[in-house]
C-alpha cells in the first residue's frame, strides 16, 4: 500500500503563496481588478480570514468566535461523526488496506455531485491512487450510468490473485452557512451566499409546494430520475433540506447495491460500497459524513464500519479548524469543542431507515387514526341496527 500523505496546514491568505498557519494575512485577493484579479492590501482592524483547504480559493472573513463554537456544535448535531474528507480517505484508506484493496490492486468508482466544491474529495482520493478514479457522478451525487457504466468500469481494474477489485466511493452533499442555515455556502467570485445542493433544494421547493412533476424531461434526464428515486423513497412527506439529503444517500445506497449486484461475477471479484454525505462547513473546510462501509465477496456481505470508526476513533472534532490561539479562536472556545471525541464505533443510527423510524410508527398510527375517525361516525348505526334485528328475532 502506497505511503498516506501527510495533512499540512497552510494559510493562503500572503501574496507569496501558501504559508504556515497562524502568520497574520497582510492582503487579500480583489477579483474586480481592472488587469483581473490583485492582491490589495488589507486594513488592520479587518477580522482574521480563511481559504479552502484544498485549492486556496480567495478568502473571506471567519465567523466569529461564538459562532464557530455554535457551528461545530450544530455540525456534530446534524451530520454525527463527520470528519474532514482528507481525514476520512486517509484512515479508509488504512481499512481498505487490511482488506486487500490498495492502489496497486483496485479501481475507484466515485459518485459525488457534479458541483465544483465537491471535486476537491475526488482529487485527493486521485492523488493517493496509481490508478485514477472512474466516474460514475450524477446531480446530487446519484449514479445513473446503470450496469453498462458499472461494466466498463470494472474492465477497468487491476487483477491481482485472479480477483478484480472495485470501490464504490458515492456521497451526496449539503452546505451548512456560518449561521447553521441548511444548503448556504460561499462560492469564489459571488458576493452573496450560493446553494448546496442546489439540485435537492429544487425538488424540496416543489415537494413544498405541493406539485411534484416526476416525468421523463429529454432536456433535464438526470433531475428527473433524481426526483423519481425521492418520491418513491419520501412516501408523500415533506422533510427538511437534511432529511432529504439523507435520503437522497439511502437512494444512492440501495441503487448502487442493485445495479453492482446485476453487474459482478462474485467469482472473479469483490468490491466495497463506501457511502457519505459530503458536508461544505462555514470554515471553509469540506468535511464527510460516514453513512455506510460494506464489503461484498464470495464469502458473503462484511460491514466494515466498525473498523472504521476504531482507525479514527482517536480524531478529535477540536481538529476540524487551524487556528492560532492569539488570533482566531480564544482558549475558552477551544475545551468544549474538544468534547466531541471519538470513542469505538458510535451508537448513533447510520441510515435515514434507522434515524426516522419513529417517523415511520407515526405515519402507521396516523393511518390507523384516520381509519377510526372514519368509521367512528357509522358505530351507532351498527349498534342500532343489531338491537333492531334482535327484536325482530334475526
Amino acid at each position: 500500500m502506497m505511503p498516506m500523505k501527510p495533512l499540512q496546514s497552510k494559510d493562503f491568505s500572503g501574496p507569496g503563496g501558501p504559508g504556515p498557519v497562524g502568520v497574520a494575512p497582510k492582503q487579500r485577493i480583489d477579483p474586480s481588478g481592472p488587469g483581473g484579479p490583485q492582491w490589495i492590501p488589507v486594513p488592520a482592524e479587518n477580522p482574521p480570514t480563511s481559504q479552502c483547504y484544498n485549492c486556496g480559493h480567495a478568502p473571506r472573513p471567519l465567523p466569529r468566535s461564538g459562532d464557530l463554537h455554535a457551528h461545530v456544535r450544530a455540525l456534530e448535531r446534524h451530520f454525527p461523526r463527520a470528519v474532514p474528507e482528507p481525514v476520512f480517505i486517509d484512515h479508509m484508506a488504512h481499512v481498505l488496506g487490511m482488506h486487500g484493496f490498495t492502489p496497486q490492486t483496485s479501481i475507484n468508482l466515485v459518485s459525488t455531485c457534479r458541483d465544483e466544491i465537491c471535486r476537491p474529495f475526488t482529487d485527493y482520493l486521485d492523488a493517493k491512487c496509481a490508478v485514477p478514479s472512474f466516474n460514475i457522478s450524477s446531480l446530487a451525487g446519484t449514479v445513473s450510468c446503470g450496469r453498462t457504466g458499472f461494466k466498463a468500469a470494472m474492465a477497468h481494474s487491476p487483477i491481482a490473485g485472479g480477483k478484480e477489485r472495485y470501490v464504490f466511493w458515492v456521497a451526496p452533499h449539503m452546505a451548512l452557512s456560518e449561521d447553521n442555515e441548511e444548503g448556504k455556502c460561499f462560492r469564489v467570485g459571488r458576493p452573496s451566499a450560493s446553494s448546496a445542493c442546489g439540485a435537492l433544494l429544487a425538488v424540496l421547493g416543489e415537494l413544498k409546494n405541493g406539485r411534484v412533476n416526476v416525468m421523463i424531461d429529454t432536456n433535464d434526464v438526470e433531475m428527473s430520475m433524481l426526483k423519481q428515486q425521492l418520491m418513491g423513497h419520501l412516501q408523500g412527506r415533506v422533510p427538511t433540506l437534511t432529511e432529504l439529503t439523507y435520503a437522497t444517500h439511502d437512494c444512492i445506497v440501495e441503487g448502487v447495491k442493485r445495479t453492482a449486484a446485476s453487474a459482478v461475477d462474485m467469482d472473479k471479484c469483490e468490491y466495497i460500497i463506501i457511502s457519505g454525505i459530503q458536508v461544505h462547513a462555514a470554515f471553509s473546510k469540506n468535511m464527510f459524513w460516514p453513512g455506510s462501509i460494506t464489503k461484498y465477496s464470495s464469502r458473503g456481505v462484511e460491514n466494515l464500519y466498525e473498523e472504521y470508526s476504531r482507525s479514527v476513533s482517536t480524531w478529535s472534532a477540536s481538529d476540524i479548524i487551524d487556528y492560532d490561539e492569539s488570533q482566531r479562536v480564544p482558549l475558552h472556545v477551544q475545551v468544549p469543542v474538544q468534547e466531541l471525541n471519538y470513542n469505538g464505533l458510535a451508537t448513533i443510527a447510520t441510515n435515514l431507515k434507522q434515524q426516522h423510524w419513529t417517523t415511520r410508527k407515526k405515519a402507521v398510527m396516523q393511518f390507523f387514526l384516520r381509519m377510526l375517525v372514519m368509521w367512528l361516525p357509522l358505530l351507532p348505526l351498527f349498534i342500532f341496527g343489531r338491537r333492531r334485528r334482535k327484536m325482530l328475532g334475526f
